[in-house]
């Protein structure tokens, strides 16, 4: 597994307009996750944001996902149908457990929005 690690991947004002969102928030120990998805026949869908917005995300994000996707693994490219943006919001003490990423994904990304401060991803090569 190769891991590549970016310093402010979003844009600016797509940073704010995500870090701006009126969503309900978690309990303390609780997870809510919203789901938007784009298919490659531009049909639109989300439960965050706007049509506009996605498809600004889309336009924004889209090749550079696809660009990494050919540099980490080639092969995977032929397999591509549709993108998926997920909004992850987490109590002040939920822990997410240790996991494998689903076997249909073919590139996963992370974008902490808050704190400023935080621990981030940690990679283990065993569950266990």
């Amino acid at each position: 597994m190769e891991i590549k690690i970016f310093d402010n991947f979003l844009k600016e004002e797509d940073f704010k307009e995500i870090e701006s969102l009126d969503l309900p928030l978690p309990q303390s120990g609780e997870i809510k996750i919203f789901h938007s998805r784009v298919f490659e026949n531009s049909i639109l869908s989300s439960e965050f944001l706007s049509k506009e917005s996605l498809q600004r995300f889309n336009e924004n994000y889209h090749q550079k996902a696809i660009d990494l996707l050919k540099e980490l693994c080639p092969e995977k490219i032929k397999l591509y149908s549709y993108s998926e943006f997920h909004l992850i919001l987490t109590g002040k003490n939920y822990k997410f457990p240790i996991h494998d990423d689903t076997p249909n994904k073919l590139l996963s990304g992370v974008i902490y929005i808050n704190p400023e401060k935080n621990n981030g991803t940690i990679f283990y090569e065993f569950k266990s």
